[in-house]
Parts: structure tokens; sequence; C-alpha cells
């Protein structure tokens, strides 16, 4: 049984991209609180691998504080970054984006494609619930097999697009270190 199994081994580093058939690390990838604005912190129940369809994934949610936010009147609400292995990573990149754009209710503006990935989309949106406005940005992109997204949520002003498009870049500085298909 040994000798079976130090040769599926072998053959596996043997044949290249068998190894990592299952894609990179998508946690090692994903941001962390040192990454995000000052005031954020991660949200556990909001933290974790995801699997959607039979697609791996792994999201990472960060929280501003509440009553710190309704006090200033404005500021970062939360900041959303998923990551996921698509079977397609083209087809993929315009489900994210059109699934986040179907989520949110209001309109939300395309905009021009930012500088990350392979391609890259943005688009940003306002919404009004009770007395606040709620501006969400988000710049999603593909690069190699990974397709990953930024979402930022902020309370008053206008939606915080520079945000989103700086985090995504750390992202796909992580997404390139990694290498792979």
């Amino acid at each position: 049984m040994r000798r079976v199994a130090l040769l599926a081994l072998l053959a596996a580093l043997a044949v290249p991209g068998l190894a990592r058939a299952q894609g990179p690390d998508l946690a090692a990838l994903a941001l962390t609180q040192a990454d995000v604005p000052d005031g954020l912190r991660p949200d556990p129940a909001q933290t974790g691998p995801r699997t959607q369809e039979g697609i791996r994934g792994y999201q990472a949610t960060f929280e501003g504080d509440p009553v710190a936010v309704a006090t200033a009147g404005s500021g970062i609400v939360s900041v959303v970054n998923i990551l996921t292995l698509p079977p397609d990573p083209v087809a993929g990149l315009d489900e994210f984006v059109q699934g986040t754009k179907l989520g949110v209710p209001g309109s939300v503006t395309d905009l021009a494609p930012p500088p990350v990935g392979d391609e890259g989309r943005a688009f940003s949106g306002t919404l009004g619930l009770g007395p606040f406005n709620v501006g969400l940005a988000g710049t999603a992109f593909r690069r190699n097999s990974v397709v990953a997204g930024v979402v930022v949520l902020s309370a008053g002003g206008q939606p915080q697009s520079d945000v989103a498009l700086r985090l995504a870049q750390v992202v796909d500085g992580r997404v390139q270190a990694a290498g792979g298909p």
C-alpha cells in the first residue's frame, strides 16, 4: 500500500500541474486586517472558505464600528473580499460582477476598467437606507485561474472606488506572486 501511495505522489510531482490541480491557497491571497483601512475588524462569521455550485472560494469580511460611523456621519462600513477558482475565469468574472450588481438594491454604474488583473471591472452606486446614504464601490478582476473582487460599503459621501481599487491591487499582487495557472 505504501508503494502505491509513493508512486502516486511521484507521478503527481512529475506531471506538471497535477500536484497543483486544486489551485492556489485562496486564504493566503485574501485581504488581511493589516491591508484594510484602520478601524475595520475581521468578521469571523463572514470569513472563511466558501463553495457555491461546486466552485471553491474564500471570503474575507471586515466591518467598521457602526456607532463610530453613525457618530461621524461617514466612514467605511465594511470591506468584503471574495476569491474563487471557477472552471472558466472569463465567464466567472462576468458572473461575479453581475451577481454582485444584482444583489444591490439601487442602481449600479459601470466604471472604466481599472488597472488590475488580466481583466478588471469596476462599478459603484449609492443607495439610501433611512437617514444614511450608503456608497458601494467594487473592483473585480481575473488573474490566471483566480477571480477576485473587493466591495467597499461606506456611509455618507461618495463611493470609495479608490479604496476598492487599492485593495484589489493588493490581492492581485498576491495572486501574481503565487504564480500558477
